[in-house]
């Protein structure tokens, strides 16, 4: 927790006067959340690698916001998130909002600091019990593998909406560098080629139509991230890989139709990826015996491509029944997998994931709530090599997950 504070000395120096004089001030209010949950996995090991079944579902966040007046309002999340292999405390976000034109029409304002992106319908939402629909959010749009660079960046956006006699526009314009930690590296890199990593300036841009009632919306957004690793090794290990970045060109469409006992929501993400370096080769041989049959890893221009279609059912006021199928591709010209197979020899299976999943999400209380949902996959694109980095078993082509999560929200 304290070296993850020190990550980000900047925005608390910068914010952290303005909380203490808001500190005194009656407009401070709390909020925040605790959740735990069981998972279990047939095949793959997708959720932890230690055992098929996994307590390691717990979250807990804090949340103060403070506002000075109707344009200026500071808000900032502490949150401790221990999710399969992956455990980590960090600064979720930390904002200075300054609305300086507020119109009864339209409205412009900037953020300063740690800011949730709005990229995707439940990015800025995705660790809230409350607010996602689900346990685990569909892996063809929202990657857990990539989760460092889609979730908050530190740096500023410019934002504003405008009302038109049809409808609304919201709009964002932001600029920043995402934070990363070691979880990046390992979700990259495998657990057995872990190293360091680093980002670079990102921007973002998000615009999103709201209908006239408010009953359906239309986003689009793009966002431009990139990072370098260098993984760690030593010279006896057996095989090792070089440095190399990753950039990527994000695009995601987004849309939602609300009815009265009823909602739909569609998304679909176009990413192209370059990746350059990352060879990989025997430490100890000198650069003339190693081997040449090793895959080339660099590539101009690799475009991974999801979407999903989720339907939720308000059976009654606290009970909610969701279905969702979503598919991703590593490579849309090879979305069998088939010349991956035959260049690598890895299956073909290993280079998409189809997802057939249900839920239900049952509030107990205005506090409380328990949800429970299975998938049912085919392929194991969505896994990260954080688990497991060879998923070569023609036995793990089809798999199920289980899961339930008791949260509690204040």
């Amino acid at each position: 927790m304290l070296s993850c504070l020190m990550n980000n000395k900047w925005i608390i120096f910068l914010l952290l006067p303005c909380f203490a004089f808001a500190n005194e001030q009656k407009d401070l209010s709390f909020a925040g959340f605790a959740s735990q949950g069981i998972s279990y996995t047939s095949d793959n090991q997708f959720f932890d690698e230690e055992d098929s079944t996994s307590f390691n579902m717990t979250i807990l966040a804090l949340q103060a916001n403070y506002l000075f007046n109707d344009k200026i309002r500071l808000s900032g999340q502490v949150m401790y998130r221990n999710w399969g292999k992956i455990e980590s405390a960090r600064i979720d976000f930390l904002v200075a909002d300054y609305q300086f034109i507020n119109q009864q029409n339209y409205n412009i304002g900037f953020r300063l600091g740690r800011i949730k992106s709005d990229l995707g319908v439940f990015n800025s939402t995705r660790d809230i019990p409350s607010a996602r629909p689900s346990i685990f959010l569909p892996q063809s749009v929202y990657q857990d593998t990539l989760r460092d660079t889609t979730t908050s960046y530190d740096g500023i956006s410019l934002y504003g909406n405008q009302v038109f006699e049809l409808g609304r526009l919201n709009w964002t314009l932001a600029y920043g560098r995402y934070p990363v930690s070691s979880d990046l590296s390992e979700s990259i890199l495998g657990k057995e080629l872990g190293g360091d990593i680093s980002t670079e300036n990102n921007t973002q841009i998000n615009t999103t139509w709201e209908s006239i009632s408010g009953n359906w919306t239309i986003s689009f957004g793009y966002e431009n991230p990139q990072a370098f690793a260098k993984p760690i090794f030593d010279i006896g290990d057996p095989i090792a890989m070089e440095a190399g970045d990753i950039k990527f060109d994000r695009y995601i469409f987004s849309h939602q139709y609300f009815a009265e006992l009823w909602d739909f929501t569609f998304e679909f993400i176009y990413q192209d990826t370059e990746i350059k370096g990352f060879d990989l080769f025997v430490p100890y041989l000198p650069s003339f015996l190693q081997q040449p049959e090793f895959p080339e890893v660099t590539t101009d221009s690799l475009v991974n491509a999801g979407f999903y279609g989720q339907w939720r059912y308000f059976l009654k006021d606290n009970l909610t029944l969701m279905i969702r199928y979503g598919r991703y591709f590593t490579d849309i010209d090879d979305k069998d997998g088939s010349l991956y197979q035959q260049e690598t020899g890895m299956p073909a299976f290993s280079r998409y994931s189809f997802d057939l999943s249900a839920g239900l999400k049952w509030k107990i209380s205005p506090k409380w709530q328990i949800n429970l949902e299975g998938h049912f996959f085919e392929g194991t694109a969505a896994i990260s090599p954080t688990i497991k980095l060879d998923h070569s078993d023609n036995d793990e082509k089809y798999w199920q997950l289980w899961s339930m999560q008791v949260s509690y929200s204040f």
